[in-house]
């Protein structure tokens, strides 16, 4: 946690230095009843900032509370044009002891300070500035993680911070990029606040770097009013007319499976050659499918489905359908959405676990095929029967039913 103090004690202090080096002059008019004047208030803030600087024990709270004081007179004095005073308050909020916070939280605000310093950060500075950016970040992976990658993205982006990457375009990136992050990870509570930084954050990029393609615009076109997703819960009916099965972000991103009306019967696909690359986990049913897709679109198998037939004893030849269950759910379009996707095993034991164990849903009983193949034979894919729970492999040349996942 001292790391952390160390973190916001050298963050706040660039305020004062940018307030002293560039002192602004918007709002002074307007503020001139104000019995602190403008260069006096950027010295008190100085004074406050590097008192800050010298937190011991206990006397966090009264430091912090001095230096918000002397930030909201210097906004009073001289103005805030681009607001990255009052983004320097709302980031200390109430002055809560970093040391009662959870280390996650308080590792939240100290990258996020981080960042507002270095998209103000002069050229002269932009290294020292960086340099504590990716130690905030590294420090929020340590103690939140990072399931998407977002922050080791960013830290990537980031380089080694030898050279001066402060023009305004690349800022306004990261910055937008940064505030995408954040609302990808918005709760019904926070979406509201989070989509409209990222609308900010995306007009900032447009003034910095154009939009000659109307890219950027467009998405904030999505956005609309920011009024936040619907938040839906297991075995609600979803978004694309499914059943939930899981839910993350407050309920506004999820998993939905499609209905019994769209379940069907048939080969898994190419029986007898091996299909590297698939997984059982959570949230790989997207990427199974498309595995599965290009394979079969790479051996021809639609106009040359022989190739995947063989003998089987004591059957004899099994005739290949020329069907793929993966691009039957890859095909299929309801409820307006067509993103829908064969599941993971991982995915289909959530299934179990979340609707057909709690009598939600209209899932029958029997087996149902997953995107997850078999590593050890080539011949047989995972499935589930939903009557237990249990999970094993089965032959791909059977006919077994499959339903379709999509997710929100």
């Amino acid at each position: 946690m001292k790391k952390i103090l160390s973190l916001f004690a050298f963050l706040f202090l660039f305020v004062a230095i940018t307030c002293e080096d560039e002192p602004l002059d918007e709002g002074i008019e307007g503020n001139q009843q104000n019995n602190t004047s403008c260069e006096q208030a950027t010295l008190d803030v100085a004074d406050a900032a590097l008192a800050f600087t010298n937190i011991i024990d206990g006397n966090y709270t009264e430091l912090c509370t001095d230096y918000v004081n002397a930030l909201e007179t210097l906004i009073e004095a001289c103005g805030d044009p681009d607001g990255s005073i009052q983004q320097a308050i709302d980031a200390l909020g109430d002055c809560q002891d970093p040391e009662t916070f959870n280390d996650c939280e308080a590792a939240e605000n100290a990258a996020n300070l981080a960042q507002i310093n270095l998209e103000n950060a002069p050229d002269e500075e932009y290294g020292n500035f960086c340099t504590v950016y990716i130690a905030a970040l590294e420090n929020q992976i340590a103690e939140c993680g990072d399931a998407d990658g977002s922050l080791q993205a960013i830290i990537d982006g980031l380089g080694d911070c030898s050279s001066v990457q402060n023009d305004d375009c690349e800022m306004a990136t990261l910055g937008a990029e940064t505030a995408q992050a954040e609302l990808e990870n918005a709760t019904s509570d926070t979406y509201n606040a989070m989509c409209s930084a990222y609308i900010a954050a995306l007009q900032e990029q447009i003034t910095a770097c154009g939009d000659p393609n109307g890219d950027i615009q467009a998405i904030i076109d999505d956005l609309g009013n920011c009024e936040a997703p619907t938040a839906y819960e297991i075995g609600d009916i979803g978004p694309g007319g499914g059943y939930v099965f899981h839910v993350t972000n407050g309920g506004m991103n999820g998993l939905e499976i499609a209905p019994s009306s769209t379940e069907f019967q048939t080969q898994w696909g190419c029986y007898n050659m091996a299909i590297s690359g698939t997984s059982s986990d959570v949230g790989s049913g997207q990427a199974n499918t498309n595995i599965i897709l290009d394979f079969h679109n790479n051996i021809d198998f639609y106009n040359n489905p022989e190739q995947c037939q063989e003998f089987v004893n004591p059957v004899g030849v099994i005739q290949s359908t020329g069907d793929v269950a993966a691009k039957n759910c890859d095909d299929l379009v309801f409820g307006g959405k067509d993103d829908w996707y064969l599941p993971s095993i991982g995915e289909l034991s959530l299934v179990y676990d979340n609707l057909v164990s709690q009598g939600l849903g209209d899932i029958s009983e029997g087996a149902f095929c997953s995107s997850t193949d078999d590593d050890s034979e080539v011949r047989r894919m995972w499935v589930i029967f939903f009557e237990e729970g249990n999970t094993t492999t089965l032959w791909k040349y059977d006919l077994w039913d499959y339903r379709a996942i999509r997710s929100f």
